[in-house]
Formats: C-alpha cells, sequence, structure tokens
C-alpha cells in the first residue's frame, strides 16, 4: 500500500493498478504481473462456479418439490445435476463477459 501512495503521490493523474504500479517499478516484471491476475481470475471463476454447481441444483429441487411417490422425470435429473447448471452459467454470464472488448463495459455489472 506504502507504493502505490508514494506513486498517487508523484504522479497525481495516474490511475493506479496493477500493471501501472509495475510499470513505474520494475517494467521488465509485466509479465509476472499480468500472469498473476490472469491465475487470480480463474481461481475466483472456479470458486464462483463450484459455488453455483453446489447451490443452483438445492434450488431446482426446492422448486420442483416433487413427492416421493412419483418418479422423477428426466427434465427433473438433469435440473438437479450440477454441471447442468454450471455450464448454463458459462454460457450465459461467464463467457460473454469475457469476451467484452474493453473492461470499462463491466463498470455497470
Amino acid at each position: 500500500f506504502e507504493a502505490a501512495h508514494l506513486l498517487n503521490v508523484h504522479y497525481s493523474g495516474l490511475r493506479l493498478s496493477y500493471l501501472t504500479m509495475c510499470e513505474r517499478t520494475v517494467p521488465r516484471l509485466k509479465f509476472l504481473v499480468d500472469f498473476c491476475v490472469g491465475i487470480t481470475c480463474f481461481g475466483v471463476c472456479c470458486a464462483y462456479l463450484v459455488v453455483i454447481g453446489d447451490l443452483m441444483p438445492l434450488v431446482a429441487k426446492q422448486i420442483i418439490s416433487r413427492s416421493e411417490e412419483h418418479e422423477s422425470t428426466t427434465v427433473q435429473h438433469i435440473l438437479e445435476a450440477r454441471q447442468f447448471w454450471i455450464v448454463i452459467y458459462l454460457l450465459l454470464f461467464i463467457i460473454p463477459c469475457t469476451r467484452l472488448r474493453k473492461m470499462d463495459a463491466l463498470r455497470f455489472t
């Protein structure tokens, strides 16, 4: 935090990020900063998918609320499958967000 504060004082109009801090202090390690940020983003994405995969089948089961005497249908099995919800969230939310040209487009999400 101290390095970020010093850079902000010295370059008053500078927008601080990991990349600008690296470019101003150690420009040769720019690839390492990009790699670390990429690994962090991948880990966060995997964590979200694990949570979605754990919770959404339970939500679907509560919404369907089938009785024990009725046989469950194929649609009910699909809606209660963890892989189904992970693929749906990947296709509807995560992949479209990663395909944006500029990060500024995410400011409204």
